[in-house]
């Protein structure tokens, strides 16, 4: 089926020859087009000085961090030469690629080592087909081979973990194989038939999690990844075949492109669920965005990009949706670039220009995009009061499953920016390399099977933990690690904008915890508990921080830099706030910085309603006494 209709000729991946001219032309001509190749240029020149990659597993489990570089050399040095005729980038690919023929295997314990070597060889073999001689054409094909595909076949044919899971491995591994059978598939077609067929039956699979909406169960980090390899490979059977067989039609995929407008605040950081960066600076800027905007007809992804292009320039601020590159002056770009010396490079991915798509004016205001977001598979809600105002106020409640990968023990937590700055936070990840971090008290570690352990230990270690985020720790117990929240009702308006999520599922031995998040008047927010549990039970109401903090009582006034955050207790009961150090043992991350704004509820019997009003306001403001009226969640 896929064999007999893979186009003949080299390069036939992603960019083929006749699109080179269409490049040079947007580089003459378009500012923003000369600075990726400029940026691009200057990286492959910084590559030849460095040496070539090597076979290194420095945590003793992944060969990861080489086959990236791999990918990323092999791209960058492959383009400049397709670009522009200079042979040393060839070359330099070419010893790229040799380096990792003379590997021992590419790992494939850790199959996503794999993966992204099998694409990097996968790209040099085509895009340097005609330039390279019999010999190393042999050489590469054979470790495509043999290091790459022979080793996904029996991974396949094991039903290993990657094989079996609608995750980002899925779309990594299925998708880097498949570059690499696209690639020697005339040349070895018995192979590459079956890995691209059996890549296309879980390829299908793994994109139904995009539905209904585009939300990612992962979070925003591995949203980035996962999508990432799924339009490589999409972009790749389209280019060497002709046809995505169906996949971009998933429901979901084509709108996919909007969830990160929605995970990604006015100060372009990340509602940052699950095991997740809080930026995308260590994961690389999205230049999916591009493809996903030409594929579906939409510049709102290509606007989102854009966004980041020129942020990374210093030309302008997150929230200008009007502000254009059109007219944009070359030297008054490379001045901005100079007076940021030291602050983060500027770094183009080649495919930024092999997709580049025009400058976008229109944005979210523009294109009516709500400002208030459910993804109800994935049950997140998120929340704003402007797109393009950089002080707005931003909410991100967190339900959802605990099952669900890379998940923590998170049901009902959120994040909140204000003024400028993150108030409430979401610490994120930690290290991958702590004794047992993805340890959920099963074998293997990655397997699909129940029940998990509460003392699995994944679950020991702080960040992952209940405690660690901004939700309810009910006697001192961490969340059931088999739990689902849902998101019983959502609502946007502009007074009164909220979320009510059921959270019962996730306490033992509790008859019902639910909690609502409320964006009033699109200033202030409301966090409101009920919970009904047996008596002597202890609540601790927590939110992580890393601002100052003054406590007044049942008031406590968060400071950072001019800004203002004041949180005031809203109950029949006198609670009063305290501050819990958010500082775990060693080896785990010492959460610098950080510290936990807390108050606890000694139950009663019946039912515990109580509700904390967060106020954002300047430093030398007064505010205002305020009567908030407590209704029942279930008159939200």
């Amino acid at each position: 089926m896929f064999v007999e209709k893979i186009k003949k000729d080299h390069p036939r991946l992603i960019l083929a020859d006749s699109e080179l001219g269409r490049i040079k032309k947007l580089v003459a001509e378009n500012p923003r087009a000369q600075l990726m190749r400029e940026s691009i240029l200057e990286q492959c020149n910084a590559i030849l000085d460095e040496p070539l990659i090597e076979y290194s597993i420095p945590d003793g489990l992944r060969l990861l961090g080489t086959s990236r570089l791999a990918v990323d050399r092999i791209y960058k040095l492959c383009l400049m030469y397709r670009l522009d005729g200079d042979t040393k980038f060839a070359d330099r690919a070419i010893e790229e690629m040799l380096s990792a023929v003379e590997f021992p295997d590419w790992n494939p314990k850790h199959f996503l080592d794999t993966g992204e070597m099998t694409h990097a060889l996968g790209i040099g073999y085509d895009w340097l087909y005609q330039y390279m001689d019999h010999t190393q054409r042999d050489l590469i094909r054979f470790a495509i081979s043999e290091k790459g595909l022979k080793a996904g076949i029996t991974d396949m044919e094991n039903r290993t973990h990657w094989v079996m899971r609608q995750m980002n491995w899925s779309q990594v591994c299925n998708g880097g194989l498949s570059i690499g059978a696209l690639a020697i598939g005339d040349e070895e077609p018995y192979l590459s038939e079956r890995i691209l067929s059996k890549a296309l039956v879980y390829m299908r699979r793994t994109m139904e999690e995009y539905g209904p909406d585009g939300g990612w169960k992962e979070g925003p980090t591995y949203w980035h990844y996962a999508t990432r390899y799924n339009v490589y490979y999409l972009a790749a059977l389209e280019s060497a075949v002709g046809t995505d067989f169906g996949l971009s039609n998933s429901p979901g995929f084509s709108i996919t492109g909007q969830f990160p407008f929605y995970y990604t605040s006015p100060i372009q950081k990340f509602f940052n669920y699950a095991d997740a960066n809080e930026d995308m600076r260590g994961d690389g800027e999205p230049h999916e965005m591009y493809w996903l905007a030409k594929k579906f007809d939409n510049d709102l992804f290509s606007w989102y990009k854009q966004k980041l292009e020129k942020s990374d320039l210093r030309v302008m601020n997150w929230g200008t949706s009007t502000t254009t590159w059109s007219g944009t002056n070359r030297s008054h770009v490379q001045e901005k670039l100079d007076s940021n010396a030291g602050s983060r490079p500027l770094q183009f991915h080649p495919l930024d220009l092999v997709w580049f798509q025009d400058d976008v004016e229109k944005g979210p205001i523009e294109y009516g995009l709500p400002l208030d977001a459910h993804f109800r598979k994935i049950d997140v809600a998120m929340f704003r009061s402007d797109w393009e105002d950089p002080d707005a106020v931003f909410l991100g409640l967190k339900a959802g499953d605990n099952k669900a990968p890379h998940s923590q023990l998170d049901l009902g937590s959120f994040v909140i920016d204000a003024l400028g700055h993150r108030w409430a936070t979401d610490l994120g990840r930690d290290n991958y390399n702590l004794p047992g971090y993805f340890d959920l008290g099963i074998q293997p570690p990655y397997a699909t099977a129940s029940p998990h352990s509460n003392v699995a230990r994944r679950w020991t270690y702080y960040r992952n933990r209940t405690e660690s985020h901004n939700t309810l720790l009910i006697n001192g117990i961490n969340q059931d690690p088999d739990a689902r929240a849902t998101i019983m009702k959502f609502s946007s308006t502009p007074e009164f904008a909220f979320a009510v999520v059921e959270l019962s599922d996730a306490y033992s031995d509790i008859e019902s915890v639910n909690r609502g998040v409320a964006l009033i008047g699109r200033c202030q927010i409301l966090i409101q508990d009920e919970v009904v549990l047996p008596e002597n039970s202890e609540i601790i109401w927590g939110m992580i921080t890393s601002a100052d903090i003054e406590l007044q009582g049942n008031k406590a006034i968060l400071s950072i830099e001019n800004k203002r955050m004041q949180l005031e207790i809203l109950s029949q009961n006198e609670y009063k706030f305290e501050i819990i150090s958010a500082t775990p043992p060693e080896p785990q991350a010492q959460n610098e910085g950080y510290a936990k704004l807390a108050f606890r509820v000694n139950s009663t019997l019946g039912l515990n309603r109580f509700a904390v009003l967060l106020t954002p306001f300047e430093a030398g403001e007064e505010l205002k006494n305020q009567e908030i009226e407590i209704k029942d969640l279930g008159n939200w």
